[in-house]
Parts: C-alpha cells; sequence; structure tokens
C-alpha cells in the first residue's frame, strides 16, 4: 500500500455576499438629519467555488487538473497548499494539520508555484540560494546539479548570473519550477507550468518532473488546459496518471477505479 501524502476532507471554499440597501435620504425641504442606515440585511446563499471535496494524494501519483477558465482550479490548487484563507475543511499531510506548529513543517512539504512567477530583484543563483536557506540550512547548494537541469530545460548558459527580472516568461517559469525542485517537497502543485512554452521545452521540462517524482515518496498535481503529456502518463513502476474536472463546484476524478469525489451535486444528494 503507498503512503498517504495528502488527506483532503470536506474541502469547500465559496464567497458570500450582502445585498446592500441603497444610502437612506435626507428627509424633508429643510434638510433635515437623514433617518439611521438600514440594518445589514442578511447574507445570500454562498456561491461556492468548490464544495465537500474529499480525496488523498499518495506516492507516486500524478494528478492532472482540468476545468473551463476562471471554474476556480487556481484557488483549489491555493487551498491545498493552505494558502487560501477562506478555505474551510482539513488538508493532512501524512497525517499531521496544516496549523499552528505544523505549518513551517507543511510549508517545506507542499510547495505551490504559481502561474504566474514573482519578478524579485535577484539574480537567478540568489533565487537558489533563497530556497536552499528556507528548507535546507545545513545543505551545500549543488551548483552543478541545478545547472545541469538548467541546461536540460533549455535555459541560456549564463542564466545564473541573470536578473529574474530580466527572464522572459517562459524562463521564469522554469526557473520557479527548479527553485521548487530544490526545496525537496514531498508534493509539488504547479499552476500551469507549461504556459508559454514551447513543445520541446515542455517536454522537457515533463520528463524532469516525472523523474523527480519518480525518485522517492513524492507526489504531483498540475493544472492545465492542455492533453496530459505522454511523458507523464507512460510511466514504469507507479501508479497511472489519474485525471481530475473542476467544473460548476463539483471536483470529480475522471478514471476512479472505485475512488470517486464528493462534489456539489453529491452533497446534496446525500454522498456515500
Amino acid at each position: 500500500m503507498l503512503e498517504v501524502l495528502l488527506d483532503v476532507r470536506n474541502l469547500s471554499l465559496a464567497w458570500k455576499v450582502h445585498t446592500l440597501e441603497p444610502p437612506a435620504q435626507p428627509s424633508g425641504a429643510s434638510g433635515a438629519r437623514a433617518s439611521a442606515p438600514a440594518e445589514l440585511p442578511p447574507e445570500t446563499p454562498p456561491s461556492y467555488v468548490f464544495r465537500s471535496v474529499n480525496f488523498s494524494i499518495h506516492a507516486g501519483d500524478r494528478l492532472w487538473v482540468s476545468g473551463p477558465s476562471g471554474c476556480g482550479k487556481t484557488s483549489l490548487l491555493r487551498s491545498l497548499a493552505r494558502l487560501e484563507p477562506k478555505a474551510e475543511g482539513e488538508v493532512l499531510f501524512r497525517g499531521q494539520s496544516a496549523h499552528g506548529s505544523g505549518v513551517p513543517a507543511f510549508r517545506r512539504s507542499v510547495v505551490y508555484a504559481a502561474q504566474t512567477p514573482a519578478r524579485y530583484p535577484l539574480s537567478v543563483e540568489e533565487a537558489f540560494l533563497e530556497v536552499m536557506e528556507f528548507a535546507h540550512r545545513a545543505q551545500a547548494f549543488r551548483r552543478e546539479l541545478v545547472a545541469a537541469w538548467c541546461a536540460r530545460l533549455q535555459l541560456p548558459e549564463n542564466v545564473f548570473e541573470r536578473r529574474l527580472t530580466e527572464l522572459s516568461g517562459g524562463e521564469l517559469k522554469r526557473v520557479q519550477v527548479l527553485r521548487s525542485l530544490l526545496a525537496e517537497p514531498s508534493l509539488l502543485v504547479l499552476d500551469e507550468p507549461t504556459a508559454g512554452l514551447d513543445e520541446a521545452a515542455s517536454q522537457a521540462l515533463y520528463g524532469l518532473l516525472l523523474e523527480w517524482v519518480s525518485a522517492g515518496e513524492r507526489a504531483l498535481v498540475i493544472v492545465s488546459h492542455e492533453a496530459p503529456p505522454p511523458a507523464l502518463m507512460q510511466a514504469e513502476k507507479l501508479p497511472r496518471l489519474r485525471r481530475f474536472q473542476l467544473k460548476s463546484a463539483r471536483f470529480e476524478e475522471l478514471n476512479a477505479g472505485g475512488n470517486s469525489l464528493c462534489g456539489l451535486a453529491e452533497q446534496e444528494a446525500g454522498c456515500s
């Protein structure tokens, strides 16, 4: 039995809206004091981005998440990484809660890479060293290994000396993925990692990610509008690629072999 890395229980995200009354107008021709504003009306029913999501991620899993634009895929990924403060429910890493004293360990173990990376005023090498300081203070920076990664991902030879603000969008995405790998997480959560990359660069990136997930007790979650690449689907000695869809507040596994997910419709009908 493969180890459960992340256990998601009743994860929900909703936006709550108040319907505000128009401001009270002054009464009387003499401009007497306006009447007191009306009390805040009750909240309208919440609008769910996703609701009652339950599933587990095991070592070796590769999860491929799709869905229409604007359906909440990024919010879901951020919720898995405990970066979405309004999300409700439990996210357990190896059975431990990501609250209080457990937050630092969770942050090192579950790493989220945003669709649009931040451009810090650092060189690429300084950005790599920053990750090493956060995740592995006692370890030396493996420059030769990272240089090999950079070459494999078709980054320029002088990439270590360039500043993040000087990189193209595609270069910055690849550097962000390498920074995430340097942190040596157990779960890597990637939002559109190959958006803007050409076919060769995309395949190189997916090949590196497959090697990473195959090398230990690790798992990978990717959001994308594209079809899953063969590089991730054809993996020996790993579970098959798991495909999910988020649509109309429902998050469901498309190729589930018995482990179904409970979404909005199932919640309303009574999910068993």
